[in-house]
């Protein structure tokens, strides 16, 4: 075996290596060096890459073809072009990724990147395109029916470990019987800040701040905001203390306005599902959802 072609062979299991680790790292992980789907999902969203209709799709898909490049590259099992056309759509994404975040405020993790982070990137493209020119010079050959079997199951396994469901592209809401009084303190608490949620249209969030899945929704209203820009002014209701209040803002980058209430307040008006989300016009209850029922669908349509 020559050098040359010993050279050639490890880098081909490098790049598959790297598309492996990257793959797999968003299925199993949700770490600082490596984030898990909802996090690129978050970080498309605030790129302006899609909607949240779309991108959960893509991001999935996308990680499917990572995952079978790498696994095709090591076996060998199929035509130059195929794995060609892979890696050049791979290098693409990444690029688009690089040059949308780096000019992004990046607020959900200034470092993540579609590959570990925006410097570790960039080293790394240059292998994915010297291992295309490489993959191009093979001999070309017939695909075997064995690629089917390995392409098949981890296609699927991105939509098996996190699934999305038809009631995320569905658009429905609650019925809302709370009296309208309940809302009076809610009223003149924004009043306080200037707000009259009487007038014009707005999105109010109860948000419990020791709440994982609360949390999980501020940062979508946030990435959803600076990337897609809202169409309505989303507002803000804590049942807890102003530290608590302050950091869950913080936390999730979700700077609205907010007002604090009792808990007591608080469950007149939200009940006792949380997040519980209201499309308030005109003072007037539109629409209700909880973090269930926040579809994909709802998102696009309602912020």
């Amino acid at each position: 075996m020559s050098q040359k072609y010993k050279i050639e062979q490890v880098l081909l299991i490098i790049v598959a290596i790297i598309l492996l680790i990257s793959g797999f790292g968003k299925l199993f992980n949700e770490g600082k060096l490596i984030g898990g789907l909802s996090t690129f999902d978050l970080r498309m969203i605030e790129d302006g890459f899609g909607n949240w209709m779309a991108t959960p799709l893509f991001n999935r898909i996308f990680t499917a073809v990572e995952i079978n490049l790498g696994i095709l590259i090591i076996t060998n099992w199929v035509k130059r072009s195929f794995l060609s056309l892979g890696l050049i759509i791979v290098v693409i994404v990444y690029c688009i990724d690089i040059i949308l975040g780096w000019n992004n405020k990046l607020s959900i993790n200034h470092q993540l990147l579609y590959l570990f982070n925006q410097f570790l990137t960039i080293s790394i493209i240059p292998f994915l395109i010297i291992v295309i020119i490489l993959i191009q010079k093979k001999t070309e050959k017939s695909s075997s029916w064995l690629s089917l079997l390995i392409i098949i199951p981890f296609f699927c396994l991105p939509f098996i470990i996190s699934p999305l469901y038809i009631e995320d592209f569905e658009s429905k809401s609650m019925s809302y019987d709370k009296k309208a009084t309940d809302w009076k303190i809610i009223e003149s608490k924004f009043s306080e800040l200037k707000i009259n949620i009487n007038e014009g249209e707005y999105i109010i969030a109860f948000f419990s701040t020791n709440c994982m899945h609360c949390n999980q929704l501020a940062k979508i209203l946030g990435v959803t905001s600076r990337g897609l820009n809202s169409k309505k002014q989303i507002l803000i209701v804590f049942p807890g203390n102003e530290k608590d209040s302050k950091n869950f803002i913080e936390r999730n980058k979700a700077d609205y306005p907010y007002i604090r209430v009792t808990p007591d307040e608080f469950t007149k008006v939200a009940g006792f599902a949380f997040p519980s989300i209201f499309s308030i016009k005109n003072g007037k209850v539109l629409k209700h959802w909880t973090g269930d029922n926040f579809s994909l669908k709802v998102r696009d349509e309602e912020l």
